[in-house]
């Protein structure tokens, strides 16, 4: 056999196995699908046979069983014997309606409640507006003499001194000879 004659067979053999197991996993697919359906009918089926019996009624199939066919209908059971009267009387008529009373006296007063605790003191709040100046007070006792408004502190000496064309008292430190 020839190489391009093997090739072709190798071909047509690997297509033909792709085709086959397409073609199987189509068939899974679609049986899936229609156990899904078939379960989904049963669910409905039964739940319409439960209605059914809800409202009163036979109904003409009964539900799926998992383990093959239904089973027959069974049949009815006795009726109960009816059970004795009680010894109530006849109802009466139905009385009218009364008339609304009359409103009643006022009650007293309670007492006075206890006074409750202070409570926290607030944030103080803005200033005020200024107020009207007050009235002049009475004048003081004259305080002592002072000194004289030409005075130097101690360790500086009174002397004069030329500002810009002007002549002015100023203030020197004094200058301590023979000091270290």
């Amino acid at each position: 056999m020839e190489r391009s004659e093997r090739l072709r067979l190798a071909v047509l053999y690997w297509t033909g196995f792709i085709a086959v197991l397409t073609a199987l996993a189509f068939v899974i697919f679609i049986i899936t699908g229609l156990q899904d359906d078939l379960r989904d009918a049963n669910k409905a089926r039964n739940a319409l046979v439960d209605q059914v019996r809800g409202l009163g009624a036979t109904p003409v199939v009964g539900p799926a069983g998992k383990n093959g066919a239904k089973g027959e209908p069974g049949t009815n059971g006795k009726d109960g014997s009816n059970g004795q009267p009680g010894a109530n009387g006849i109802n009466g008529k139905d009385g009218s309606d009364g008339t609304d009373g009359k409103d009643g006296a006022a009650g007293s007063s309670g007492k006075d409640g206890a006074n409750g605790k202070d409570g926290a003191t607030g944030p103080q709040g803005p200033q005020g507006d200024k107020g009207d100046a007050g009235a002049t007070g009475p004048q003081g006792p004259p305080g002592e003499k002072g000194n004289d408004g030409q005075t130097c502190p101690e360790g500086y000496s009174l002397g004069t001194a030329i500002l810009g064309n002007r002549n002015a008292l100023v203030c020197i430190q004094d200058q301590t000879f023979g000091k270290g």
